[in-house]
């Protein structure tokens, strides 16, 4: 019952377009977030 109800949101959300645009705004933010973690880690931290 659960898995269906989960299935039937997925393909809500997949009908609509700007479900696209929210998921690769997300994505981005994320994808960002990640690299300036990563190099900011490779700095010394005397430079922070």
């Amino acid at each position: 019952m659960l898995l269906k109800s989960v299935y039937n949101e997925f393909i809500k959300i997949a009908a609509k377009p700007r479900s696209y645009l929210g998921l690769g705004a997300i994505t981005l933010l994320v994808g960002v977030i990640l690299f300036c973690l990563k190099s900011r880690l490779a700095f010394p931290l005397f430079l922070l």
